[in-house]
């Protein structure tokens, strides 16, 4: 199996300790523009927990042109202080690169970004952005844990802890607040909340309110489905978790959003985070789902991923299989990523170990074709390779087009770091490592497997191999015809 060097690096433009650069980290479909979100950019060096009231999160835009050359990377502050602590800890871009949506847990707000002007040098974002306002009767629910944002001006936000069960408010439920930013007949105008999911009923009655829905949030591009992972969901196996399809009826007026299916993987783990992590294709009708934690070959915390297709009803899950299978807890499925039309899955893989020891593997990419199982296409190796509690995995993030691949190491040291993690250095600054995918992404090869099998077609029966070798024979024909001699 290739193993891909990831040696393109990107750095806050002054990276500060403890920054925890790469901590969100979302790509558009052209891979032209990508958001990295950092934590609060600093914390007292003689109490690392400590944030200093005075400083704020921040976002990255990283700007690249038709090359793939950086031709800008510009920040986006947080809010002024003493707010915006987590500014940033959560973060995505729409599929078009037109808005990103930030989250501030630590606050419970969130905001959209649009952009303005053309795509290049100078901050298009640098304005005041529209503030995304929950549901009032959610108390103590962490809005702004997780993001998403769709094209068409379709927003999700996750609350961890929200419930309107006044008996379990600040109790870990989660919902997922809808918005829309429409101008309705009455003439609101704006973003507003259209709808609040919350997680349907537990089987058994065992701690309901343990469930983190919402941890991990998707939107499908188009806006018209969303993928809801809870990793704490209490079915049948304590602790195994759940992640929920849920698709839009269509009606602007009388706001519908049904669930359409349970996902959960091939076997329950107990405690195995599936859920964790989610992806999704363009129309939602391929979701991938990471369970960080679970037990495979006698290992805790290997983890695994899981590809759920829609044909006629949601099919039973295919599990993505990495090649390194040693005794090693790489929590694969911390984090996962989907192309648009679902044949290319990024998986990060976390190493669990606190240690010295160089930790290469980070993530991992899968693909499939027409007619061709999941496979792994290539496994992900930062350059310089990086010891395990950089947390290099993290996160990930795969263009639309699945040619454009990020991979965020949040603590890793910044390159002048003097070595040791003493206090004051860059110890924990943070790296986002990028590369394109071998093949080219999805059309390429799609491209090449037309290619491979032209000949092949209707009309030629069980004379396929035949049929290749006519169509080989065509193309080396009309190659002559252009001056050429490669058939």
């Amino acid at each position: 199996m290739p193993i891909i060097p990831l040696q393109e690096q990107h750095l806050a433009p002054r990276p500060t300790e403890l920054e925890h650069f790469g901590t969100a980290l979302g790509i558009s479909r052209d891979g032209r523009v990508m958001v990295v979100g950092t934590e609060a950019l600093a914390r007292d060096p003689n109490h690392l927990g400590d944030v200093l009231q005075d400083l704020a999160g921040r976002i990255y835009v990283i700007i690249r042109n038709d090359a793939r050359a950086v031709v800008a990377t510009e920040p986006i502050p947080g809010p002024v202080p003493p707010d915006g602590h987590w500014f940033g800890a959560t973060a995505a871009v729409s599929p078009d690169g037109e808005q990103i949506i930030v989250g501030d847990w630590g606050t419970g707000k969130a905001w959209v970004y649009t952009r303005r002007g053309e795509l290049g040098p100078g901050n298009e974002w640098n304005h005041p952005p529209a503030e995304l306002v929950p549901d009032p009767r959610v108390e103590e629910s962490h809005f702004g844990h997780t993001v998403s944002i769709a094209d068409g001006h379709v927003a999700a936000v996750g609350a961890l802890n929200s419930s309107t069960d006044t008996r379990e408010a600040g109790m870990a439920i989660g919902g997922v607040h809808i918005f829309r930013d429409i101008t309705r007949p009455d003439g609101v105008e704006g973003w507003q909340q259209e709808a609040l999911l919350q997680p349907p009923p537990v089987i058994n009655d065992q701690d309901p309110w343990i469930s983190h829905f919402g941890k991990a949030i998707e939107l499908s591009a188009d806006g018209g489905r969303i993928l809801v992972g809870s990793f704490l969901r209490r079915d049948r196996v304590t602790g195994a978790g759940r992640a929920y399809v849920y698709r839009f009826g269509g009606n602007p007026i009388a706001v519908n959003w049904n669930l359409e299916a349970t996902l959960q993987a091939s076997a329950d783990e107990d405690f195995d985070d599936f859920g964790r992590s989610v992806g999704l294709s363009l129309n939602g009708s391929t979701a991938c789902v990471g369970a960080p934690r679970f037990r495979d070959l006698d290992v805790d915390r290997r983890g695994a991923a899981f590809v759920f297709h829609q044909v006629q009803g949601w099919q039973r899950p295919v599990r993505l299989q990495r090649s390194d299978v040693g005794e090693r807890e790489n929590e694969l499925g911390i984090s996962v990523s989907l192309s648009d039309a679902g044949r290319s899955a990024l998986v990060g893989a976390q190493a669990v170990e606190v240690a010295t020891r160089l930790d290469s593997h980070a993530a991992y990419l899968f693909t499939t074709d027409v007619g061709i199982p999941w496979r792994e296409h290539a496994i992900l190796s930062p350059v310089p390779e990086l010891t395990a509690d950089a947390e290099a995995g993290h996160n990930v993030a795969l263009s639309r087009d699945g040619v454009e691949m990020a991979v965020s190491a949040r603590r890793a040291p910044a390159p002048d770091d003097p070595g040791p993690p003493e206090r004051g250095a860059l110890r924990w600054a943070g790296i986002v490592f990028t590369g394109a995918a071998p093949g080219g992404g999805d059309e390429r090869r799609e491209r090449n497997q037309r290619d491979i099998i032209d000949g092949a077609r209707p009309g030629l029966g069980r004379f396929g191999r035949f049929g290749r070798l006519i169509g080989r024979l065509g193309r080396w024909i009309r190659g002559l015809g252009r001056g050429g001699v490669n058939p």
